[in-house]
Formats: C-alpha cells, structure tokens, sequence
C-alpha cells in the first residue's frame, strides 16, 4: 500500500506556502496549501495530515490559535513552525504547543531553508513509521 504522505502548508503569504509545498513535494509529500487560516481547521480534520507546516503570524487566526486545533484533533501530528518575526515567537508558540500536549513541534526562521524542510519532514516520516512498526 503506497499512499502518499500528506502535508498541510498554512502560510498567509501565498509564493512562501507554494515554496514550502514545492520542498515537501520533492521529499515525497502530498502537500496541501492553505493561505486562509480561517479554513484552517475543517481542512485539517478532514485531510487527517501526516505533517503540518504552520505559518506563526497570520491575520484571522494565527498560528498559535490554529496550535489548538492541532492539539484536540490529532496531538501526536508533526508541526513546523515557521515565522519571519523573530525566534521568540516561534519559541512562545513552540512552549504553547507542549502545553497544550502536542508532542512533536520544531521551528524554523523564515526565510526557511530547504534543508529545515526536509530534516523535519524526514524526522516526521521515521518517527510515524516507529509508530507503525
């Protein structure tokens, strides 16, 4: 059975999310994009994602509220946490996540770099296998 590992991209800002999606893709993903937090949830809920790729700022609903939604569906989901505003923010919504029981949740400055991407999507993918096996 070879279905293909999804990702949700949530980025407001749409050439970042499509860059992201593009990096997931070549790692083996089945990236969704989504550049309105507001849809954030239901897709969420109903792609049952391997991975999330979050953005923290956004208008709507930011990252750290979508954190939430993240940690009542599905707390084991790898999260990364990106953000152009500077490490606290990513260390705040990081500290939150724990609190609020997700258990896998890493961060990246933006611009993020390939090498981020891959390194967390292929820590995602052997630790979902470790689970598996």
């Amino acid at each position: 059975m070879s279905l293909a590992r999804t990702v949700l991209v949530m980025d407001d800002n749409p050439d970042a999310a499509a860059a992201l999606a593009r990096v997931a893709g070549t790692v083996g993903y089945a990236p969704t994009v989504l550049t309105d937090s507001r849809h954030f949830a239901a897709t969420f809920r109903a792609l049952a994602p391997a991975a999330v790729i979050l953005d923290v700022m956004m208008p709507d609903q930011d990252g750290i509220e979508l954190l939430r939604d993240i940690a009542t569906a599905a707390p084991a989901t790898p999260v990364l946490l990106v953000t152009g505003h500077g490490e606290v923010w990513a260390r705040m919504a990081r500290d939150l996540g724990a609190i609020l029981g997700l258990t896998r949740v890493a961060m990246a400055a933006k611009p993020v770099s390939r090498a981020a991407v891959t390194a967390f999507l292929g820590t995602a993918v052997t630790d979902a296998e470790h689970c598996a096996g």
